[in-house]
């Protein structure tokens, strides 16, 4: 067998083992930090976003519930909306570009291995990207991270056998997944070229020239997304880019009161032992080849290093940051583990496949249905076409509801600090986030929201009050008697007796949550759904 056919051969193995099932699971179930059990919020946020584009263009500007969303740069977007338009809307095609970048995750990690030792550690490589808890996640949600992860991938394979122009669109697709950290591997390339030894991938003045032009081009190639849009919604895009680099890279909140450190490398130990245990085994051995500078050591810890420096930096912590970081792990394992050498790799590629099976069955990796308990009522209320507003008040949907062809869609939530407002002041400017007790004079500020989305270069309202703080569960309760036409998704906590709203129907209640029907005139149902109320 050839090795490049083989290389393919564990892309597909590797992209049907990922993509399983995946048309029976719910977008945004799971649990992207299972320690903690946080859900898979981002993937409903990007999902809309795609549907958006797939269904109605601007292309150039993601749109989530009617607002510009800038927070991330739009590469998943586009390609998961390119899914859907090829193949129709529904959960594998959008997350499919997931897919495919985590199987190509696995057939770069065989790849590089098995050209630097043998095909049975290519192959342990690749059963250990595959047997990644996090990595298997990651690929089967659509979010940006597993599309940097692969980025990083590529740059390491392409530096191995200076392939320059692969390099440079691995950088740019980095930055037009990640922003700031889309540079990650640039700058991992620029401290291998500092330390290692001479050798033939940088051996005179000329190549480090084409590697300047490599950088210079992934830029170019990444810029113009971010030069339009600073240029057309300069006050907008600032202001998400600020958000995500400075008030979440703050640290102002957290997942979890752990030590910033401790967080990561609990989480490494959680998800992937295997890998952890490899690559405490072949730290003297990687120690050996940086002393003498060896090109291969020097570059996967290179990556290792500024990726998890760059963690150290980003004060907000969060499981899914460790996807970039852990091809670099898996590799630096694979090449130098003594475990991995002879027959004994096979024996290991057998056990490292073995684990993943039986965490695959323990863990319900393949299981059917959603984590949110929300979704199954939701799906039925989207299958009713009805034309009022839908508010969630206090129930954790993780935006499940935004990837239903729903109507209007509004989220409120208890925020007795009002940290929201203060790490969103734009949002609260505009009126997208507003406190409950101006929802009741909304129509008469409307005037002045629209005008002021209209110097942000928006001229729609739709957005306006689609975000809704108050200080404590009576104004929420308050927003539930004021609103008789709309329809209600809202936590027991909140309103624990409604059966004495007179001007709702309870349609389903539960522990948690009550969904309450508006018992005025409905007039018309909408449309049919213009895609499934299963997502």
């Amino acid at each position: 067998m050839k090795l490049p056919r083989a290389d393919f051969l564990v892309f597909l193995f590797a992209g049907a083992a990922l993509a399983w099932n995946l048309w029976n699971i719910g977008i945004a179930s799971g649990y992207i930090d299972p320690v903690r059990h946080l859900g898979a919020q981002d993937e409903a946020t990007y999902t809309r976003e795609a549907i958006t584009m797939a269904r109605e263009g601007g292309w150039m500007t993601p749109t989530f519930l009617g607002r510009w969303v800038f927070e991330k740069p739009p590469l998943l977007m586009w390609l998961s909306a390119l899914s859907m338009k090829l193949f129709g809307i529904g959960r594998l095609p959008a997350r499919l570009p997931a897919v495919l970048a985590g199987a190509l995750i696995c057939a770069l990690c065989f790849a590089i291995v098995r050209r630097e030792r043998t095909v049975a550690a290519g192959v342990c490589a690749a059963a250990m990207a595959l047997s990644s808890q996090l990595l298997f996640t990651m690929s089967r949600h659509n979010m940006t991270d597993i599309l940097l992860a692969a980025a990083g991938v590529c740059a390491i394979a392409c530096l191995q056998r200076g392939w320059w122009a692969g390099f440079a669109m691995a950088v740019a697709c980095g930055i037009l997944s990640k922003s700031v950290a889309g540079l990650l591997p640039a700058a991992a390339a620029a401290v291998w070229v500092v330390v290692r030894r001479g050798g033939p991938v940088w051996p005179d003045r000329h190549s480090r020239i084409r590697a300047a032009v490599a950088g210079a081009s992934a830029l170019a190639i990444a810029l113009p997304w971010y030069v339009w849009n600073f240029l057309a919604h300069r006050d907008w895009f600032l202001a998400d880019m600020g958000f995500q680099l400075i008030t979440t890279g703050s640290a102002s909140r957290q997942t979890s009161p752990e030590n910033h450190v401790w967080f990561y490398i609990s989480r490494i130990l959680h998800s992937d032992p295997a890998t952890a245990a490899i690559l405490v085994l072949a730290l003297p051995a990687i120690w050996t080849a940086l002393r003498r500078r060896e090109s291969t050591a020097v570059l996967l810890a290179s990556g290792a290093l500024v990726y998890f420096a760059a963690l150290m930096v980003f004060r907000f912590h969060s499981e899914q940051y460790l996807t970039w970081l852990l091809p670099w792990l898996i590799l630096a394992g694979a090449v130098y583990s003594p475990v991995l050498r002879g027959r004994w790799a096979w024996i290991a590629a057998a056990a490292l496949m073995a684990i993943f099976a039986v965490r695959a069955g323990s863990l319900g990796y393949y299981r059917s249905g959603s984590t949110i308990a929300a979704a199954p009522v939701l799906e039925r209320y989207c299958g009713q076409r009805r034309t009022a507003d839908l508010y969630i008040l206090g129930v954790g949907d993780e935006f499940y509801s935004a990837v239903l062809p729903l109507g209007r869609v509004r989220y409120g939530w208890v925020d007795p600090t009002g940290l929201t407002a203060r790490e969103h002041p734009h949002l609260a400017h505009l009126g997208i986030l507003i406190s409950a007790g101006e929802l009741a004079s909304l129509d008469a500020g409307m005037p002045v929201y629209a005008q002021r989305l209209r110097e942000w270069g928006m001229n729609s309202t739709r957005a306006v009050g689609t975000g809704i703080a108050a200080h404590d569960p009576a104004e929420l309760r308050e927003l539930v008697r004021q609103r008789p036409e709309s329809d209600f998704l809202v936590a027991r906590a909140i309103l624990p007796e409604p059966e004495k709203d007179a001007a709702h129907r309870v349609v389903f209640a539960n522990a948690e949550f009550t969904l309450l029907e508006s018992l005025a005139p409905a007039g018309a149902m909408r449309e049919p759904a213009a895609w499934p109320c299963g997502m």
